[in-house]
């Protein structure tokens, strides 16, 4: 399937394994060169031999998104070495399982620290991917999520949480790769969407 991706560069965060990898492989596979971080450096180094295969370029990043700065340090390596990027898939995000169900029992570094891992680190890459996109004329802002995050149970209210005002929720029953394409305009010209992660398991 031709998604009209081929040349484009594209930035996976979470991108080592599970669905960020995955969705790694099907731009790839379009032809699109790939960026990925994660924690893990084993991790990366087998998500990028396996990428290396579909004969795109790739580079991957070591980066813990709890820490504000990771962001900075990732985007500055794709601006040295590719500096442009059309494609921006915010999957790094969880801790679902953090805390308690009891707001009063679960404790604040955890809130902290999901609000940084779910929001924040979607607002950091996008801020510093937006200008590219800006200037190539053309950009994809793409926002996986769960569906805890649309449903109103007191963990998805809070904890689970991770929608946000700045995207569209299609309700994509494809893969976050063809969301790419498909996803939903803004007035700059680049386009966002969000992704229930549970709607998609894997490759389709």
């Amino acid at each position: 399937m031709d998604l009209g991706l081929r040349g484009k560069f594209a930035l996976v965060t979470g991108g080592s394994h599970g669905i960020g990898l995955a969705t790694a492989r099907h731009l790839a596979a379009e032809g699109c060169n790939v960026a990925v971080c994660s924690r893990s450096q084993e991790r990366l180094d087998a998500a990028t031999k396996e990428l290396k295969a579909f004969g795109v370029r790739t580079l991957a990043v070591a980066a813990d998104v709890l820490e504000p700065e990771a962001a900075d340090r990732v985007m500055d390596v794709v601006d040295r070495d590719w500096g442009e990027l059309q494609i921006l898939i915010n999957n790094v995000g969880g801790g679902g399982r953090w805390g308690k169900d009891s707001i009063e029992e679960t404790e604040l570094r955890v809130w902290s620290e999901v609000y940084e891992k779910n929001a924040m680190a979607a607002v950091r890459f996008t801020r510093r991917a937006l200008p590219h996109m800006r200037r190539a004329k053309w950009g994809r802002v793409v926002t996986v999520t769960s569906r805890p995050s649309r449903s109103h149970s007191s963990r998805s209210r809070g904890i689970c949480r991770r929608n946000s005002s700045s995207v569209r929720c299609d309700g994509c029953h494809a893969s976050p790769a063809r969301a790419a394409r498909r996803s939903a305009a803004s007035r700059s010209g680049c386009r966002y969407s969000l992704c229930c992660s549970r709607r998609w398991c894997g490759p389709r």
